[in-house]
């Protein structure tokens, strides 16, 4: 059985300040195509809560997958959907994905994430757990 886990907090008004500085651009660096409309239909006063925490979880696979941000590991490649049910998922794609199925090699596998707000922070927990 292998375990990984990646944490990540971060102040809400430090991704607050990067959308008024950049925009679509920042957006466009950060989500994915499918999570930009997902993020087009959230009410303009939650989006900065929404992205944070996005953003987190992001971050947090990234380190549970053990590459952080480099081998191909982008932002726009790690999805965080939200089920039926509003909790988040995740759905790697392209490069992250590769590099996933490398350590998952046809076994069994788990990939979790959670988020949580706070007035000033976001905070995300990402926990991959493979079966041998």
């Amino acid at each position: 059985m292998y375990f990984s886990q990646g944490i990540d907090i971060i102040e809400k008004k430090r991704i607050k300040r990067l959308i008024s500085l950049y925009g679509k651009i920042f957006l466009n660096k950060i989500l994915s195509d499918n999570e930009i409309l997902n993020f087009n239909y959230i009410a303009r006063e939650k989006r900065n809560e929404k992205l944070s925490g996005i953003f987190a979880a992001k971050e947090a696979v990234s380190k549970a997958l053990g590459f952080g941000f480099r081998n191909g590991v982008t932002y726009k490649n790690i999805e965080i959907i939200n089920n039926e049910f509003n909790k988040p998922e995740i759905n790697l794609v392209g490069e992250s994905k590769k590099l996933f199925c490398t350590l998952k090699k046809e076994n069994n596998s788990v990939l979790s994430v959670s988020i949580s707000h706070e007035k000033n922070y976001a905070l995300s927990i990402a926990s991959i757990l493979i079966y041998w």
